[in-house]
């Protein structure tokens, strides 16, 4: 018989991996005794150490490589992998080999022949593979879902969604960012997979609902359209160095400046005045990182001078 083990291991401790972790404590908190995160994967020394103190990981439980973890014996009921979009597939067959229910961050795979693997080993072991599309769970979009279901807006023949990237997310992502190269993982998939489920999932809402025709229902074709116009060589201000660093001569007026974004997070805190509730998130995240930080030089002292003693 399965032992049932409440507790979650961690492959990757970049952002969402350690936001994932964060909601698991959030949730142990709100009732779920004895949940708590068991084990972390994680290749870079300090980002695998700050993850296990932040969560309680005990040193035995830190491993530097996702194989390390899965050879090892079952630790927990299930395994979140949070590693970049190129690296979903083996962690997590591994992962179901080991005997882990899998939440595997989107995209589930840069092919469909990667999709189609996954679901079979998933079916091979009787387990749960679960891929975050955390949209389904937004109270917008079911919302929606219901009021497509129950036919309130009629059969729905088409549906049309912009991906509406902030400007200094898609400079910091998909510009100088992990997801620049849309070889490894296209904009369709790093990003728009998002839309591809709730396409998707919203023709289904109607398919399956009181004035649908049964399930099955899916979209006949799909059409993306997008291109990168803004981010090129001949488009640079005039004078402009190869990095923002540099002394850009446009860095006052420039919305994409690394300097503005990275040490004083001026576009995001500009979008969370605007409302953007995302934007609004991020800054008081970013907020609370200057107040540990501040906290921990103030019991650390007073830092000395650049200059050095006189």
């Amino acid at each position: 018989m399965r032992e049932v083990l409440p507790s979650i291991a961690v492959v990757g401790a970049g952002d969402r991996g350690t936001g994932y972790a964060a909601y698991v404590e959030y949730a142990a908190r709100q009732g779920l005794p004895g949940l708590r995160i068991a084990a972390i994967a994680e290749s870079d020394p300090g980002r695998r150490t700050g993850f296990a103190e932040r969560f309680g990981v005990p040193e035995a439980a830190r491993f530097s490589d996702w194989r390390e973890l899965f050879a090892a014996p079952r630790c927990a009921e299930g395994v979140i992998i949070a590693t970049r979009d190129d690296e979903h597939v083996e962690p997590a067959l591994a992962a179901l080999r080991a005997g882990y229910t899998v939440l595997l961050e989107k995209p589930m795979a840069l092919s469909e022949a990667d999709c189609v693997r996954l679901t079979e080993a998933a079916e091979r072991a009787q387990l749960p593979l679960l891929v975050c599309h955390v949209l389904r769970y937004h109270p917008f979009w079911k919302t929606l879902r219901g009021l497509v279901a129950e036919g309130a807006i009629g059969e729905p023949v088409s549906i049309r969604h912009a991906e509406n990237v902030s400007y200094w997310h898609m400079a910091h992502s998909y510009v100088r960012g992990n997801w620049r190269d849309a070889a490894v993982s296209p904009m369709i998939l790093a990003k728009c997979c998002h839309e591809l489920d709730l396409i998707v999932w919203l023709a289904r809402a109607y398919a399956d609902g009181p004035l649908g025709r049964g399930s099955g229902l899916l979209p006949r074709r799909v059409a993306s359209f997008g291109s990168n116009l803004e981010f090129r060589p001949e488009r640079a201000p005039e004078g402009a160095p190869a990095r923002c660093i540099e002394g850009c001569p446009a860095a006052s007026r420039c919305p994409y400046d690394a300097v503005a974004l990275y040490l004083t997070a001026k576009p995001v805190f500009l979008d969370a005045a605007a409302g953007d509730s995302r934007a609004a998130a991020l800054a008081a995240r970013l907020l609370r990182r200057r107040r540990r930080s501040r906290n921990s030089r103030a019991q650390d002292g007073p830092m000395p001078s650049r200059a050095g003693p006189k």
